[in-house]
């Protein structure tokens, strides 16, 4: 058992996180989602409802979600990636306006990954690409009002020296530069930021199942296999398999 304290500006509560079998989840990625309270996010601002509907559209594809903010509003964003193994990866991103959750726009990766910087309200997408050489780009987006809308672009091309392919090279936008400015600009973007952390989606609806276990208590069982325990005070009183959650 792991004890973790949540604390916000209106209370403080005791979080109890058991493992009943992580489903791929290491115990570090268990604490951060207990802590970021990603299901209640999920819950309280109606992605779920978003989430189980694309869940339905690309059935054929794997899905993955993190619920972060990411402009730093006090509001987390929904992002939701998804593609074929192998292939680009789309990432759409959504917030709650007028209460509803709103497409802002969907970037594109491919084997890469997404780094985000709330602060300043940007989103860094990586893309390596592999043919006659291998293509890295780091594009940078940066959420504005409704919208989601691409703010810088890097990229270095590496022939390998293969004989028929193009001349290696490094931009910034449409402009070539030298590799000390690529580093550089790259680097402005990657010692502020942080990797997104996402999550494989498996029906949150279907496998969630909550109650309460004293009179200031609440517990869930999350799609991860996460028993998630919240509130204060005394826990009622349970054997070995009356409670709700061994039902």
């Amino acid at each position: 058992m792991k004890l973790l304290k949540k604390c916000t500006a209106c209370f403080t509560a005791l979080t109890m996180l058991i493992g009943i079998g992580f489903s791929g989840y290491t115990g570090r990625e268990v604490s951060i989602l207990a802590e970021a309270g990603v299901f209640e996010d999920i819950e309280k601002y109606r992605y779920g409802d978003v989430i189980e509907l694309r869940a339905a559209e690309l059935s054929a594809m794997r899905l993955q979600y993190a619920c972060q903010d990411l402009n730093a509003d006090g509001i987390p964003e929904l992002i939701l990636s998804y593609g074929e193994i192998g292939a680009t990866d789309y990432h759409d991103i959504y917030t709650y306006i007028d209460d509803v959750p709103v497409l802002l726009g969907t970037m594109e990766s491919g084997g890469g990954e997404i780094r985000i910087i709330p602060s300043k309200r940007t989103i860094i997408a990586y893309t390596s690409t592999y043919g006659n050489g291998n293509l890295k780009e780091y594009v940078a987006y940066q959420m504005t009002g409704s919208e989601i809308e691409q703010i810088d672009y890097y990229a270095y091309y590496d022939n390998y020296g293969y004989a028929d392919a193009e001349p290696s090279y490094y931009l910034h936008g449409n402009q070539e530069i030298t590799v000390s400015e690529y580093t550089a600009g790259v680097n402005s973007y990657l010692n502020q930021s942080t990797q997104l952390n996402y999550y494989v989606y498996d029906d949150i609806r279907t496998k969630k199942v909550s109650g309460k276990c004293g009179d200031n208590l609440t517990w869930a069982v999350h799609e991860n296999g996460v028993l998630l325990i919240q509130g204060t005070g005394d826990m009622y009183d349970y054997d070995a398999h009356e409670n709700g959650w061994n039902a």
